[in-house]
């Protein structure tokens, strides 16, 4: 009985052993913050350009203490103390402690504990010495060329200065990421830098670009690892998206549109979860828009051919793409069969008229009262020429409906369902907005879709034949 006893003691002692290597390890975050008044911090996980709130920690002797970290994946996270003061920090599987002053987080910052954060911030602290020796550079730049008392050479040495000065941020990075291969921080520094084109060019197997704007946009991306998903913990891919397309959608074109989306798809291909990511990132910026026919490409070209394909989301996304399509210019509009304001049922086809416009408003719609004035001018000047308007209200109230019709006298075709927004107008004519207006001729084939007065102006004059 003794022996089993004792046997029976290693086991359990053994599986103690077990349990302690094997469990996980917990991480915290401590922050201390001294100069605040506030009493709480909150956590904040970065997710583009989302912030989702994850956890609350309550003041402690000046500090705030967030527990299990390591449930987090890696990547940027943000603690917000008050409306204006938050610190950026990375979580990635280790302890985080920090020290600061809240009257000058950046400059005041002490990471005591975490390697990843240390990095980060010591970086940011080298950046501002080189930001302001660049800066002084450039003002003893500017000083001497005010005074026209320079040479050549002389500017030369300071556009020289300046660009070993940037030089310097690119080498500090790069030294960082060899010697700490394994953290994330040098792969979000790097991430930051915008590619040089001096640099590049010093490499004699690169070819000159006939201007350094056409090198950014092929080589915009250099320094983002589209292949890493974790930079989708962070603001980096969605920030660098987001000005890419505001510095090369120019002019605003659809064929513009889809170059740049081809050229983003094409890096994000190397990752499943980047891949997806920058598709409803897309499908975001131009579902509901002006721009359907972009739309309709991202659906065609990357939605359907995603990694994750979700079955009924895909079947909703296929049946707009099928709405858009038939509501290209030159397809003759779907018709629909709507109550007037006598109840009586009146269809889009039926209204006779060398020129019609389909309108879909709603009454309490601020756009469209300030639409209506105009619209009723428009309307007075052509309709004797055979201009008709047959106006769908997404209402849902026949008292508001008709009311609104006897007040402004609109004495065009006025039909509703009122069904408000669960009317099927709404798919049926990929309705995202309102006033909503299409212009059709006398088969009822979409010629314009009017963006302004001008526009419908310009329309009428060409269907009607008429002189301006």
């Amino acid at each position: 009985m003794k022996k089993l006893k004792v046997l029976f003691s290693l086991l359990v002692f053994s599986q103690l052993l077990f349990a302690q290597e094997y469990a996980p390890v917990s991480h915290y975050c401590y922050y201390r913050l001294d100069n605040y008044a506030g009493s709480r911090a909150v956590l904040y996980a970065m997710r583009g350009s989302q912030l989702i709130p994850l956890d609350t920690a309550r003041v402690q002797l000046n500090a705030f203490v967030f527990s299990n970290i390591e449930r987090y994946p890696v990547g940027m996270y943000r603690i917000r103390f008050d409306d204006s003061l938050f610190t950026e920090l990375i979580f990635n599987n280790e302890d985080v402690v920090i020290e600061a002053d809240a009257r000058s987080i950046l400059t005041s910052m002490l990471v005591k504990r975490s390697e990843e954060n240390r990095l980060l911030f010591n970086y940011w602290g080298y950046a501002l010495k080189v930001r302001d020796s660049i800066a002084s550079v450039g003002f003893q730049k500017d000083k001497m060329y005010k005074t026209g008392r320079y040479s050549a050479k002389q500017m030369e040495a300071f556009d020289l200065k300046i660009e070993q000065l940037n030089d310097n941020l690119y080498n500090y990075i790069e030294d960082k990421a060899v010697s700490y291969p394994d953290l994330f921080a040098p792969v979000v520094l790097r991430s930051y830098l915008i590619p040089s084109y001096k640099q590049y060019l010093k490499d004699k197997d690169n070819q000159a670009y006939p201007s350094e704007k056409l090198f950014y946009l092929y080589h915009f991306f250099d320094n983002i690892d589209f292949s890493d998903a974790r930079l989708l913990n962070t603001r980096i891919i969605y920030t660098a998206i987001s000005d890419y397309m505001t510095t090369f959608a120019k002019p605003a074109k659809t064929a513009v549109y889809r170059d740049i989306i081809d050229r983003v798809m094409g890096l994000a291909k190397s990752n499943e979860a980047v891949y997806q990511y920058c598709v409803n990132l897309f499908i975001q910026a131009f579902e509901n828009s002006i721009w359907e026919e972009v739309f309709v490409y991202v659906i065609d070209n990357y939605y359907l051919n995603s990694y994750v394909y979700n079955p009924q989301q895909g079947e909703y996304y296929k049946k707009k793409v099928a709405t858009i399509k038939s509501l290209r210019l030159g397809k003759k509009i779907p018709d629909v069969i709507l109550p007037d304001t006598s109840r009586n049922d009146v269809s889009l086809y039926s209204v006779k008229a060398k020129a019609k416009m389909l309108l879909i408003y709603s009454s309490d719609c601020s756009h469209c009262k300030e639409m209506m004035p105009d619209l009723q001018e428009i309307y007075e000047a052509y309709h004797s020429a055979g201009f008709e308007i047959y106006a769908i209200a997404i209402d849902d109230s026949s008292d508001v409906w008709l009311s609104e019709i006897r007040k402004e006298n609109y004495k065009w075709v006025s039909v509703s369902d009122l069904k408000g927004l669960m009317s099927p107008v709404l798919d049926k004519y990929n309705v995202w907005m309102t006033p909503t207006m299409l212009m059709l001729d006398k088969n009822n084939i979409i010629v314009n879709k009017p963006r302004g007065v001008e526009d419908i102006h310009a329309t009428l004059l060409q269907l009607l034949k008429m002189k301006h």
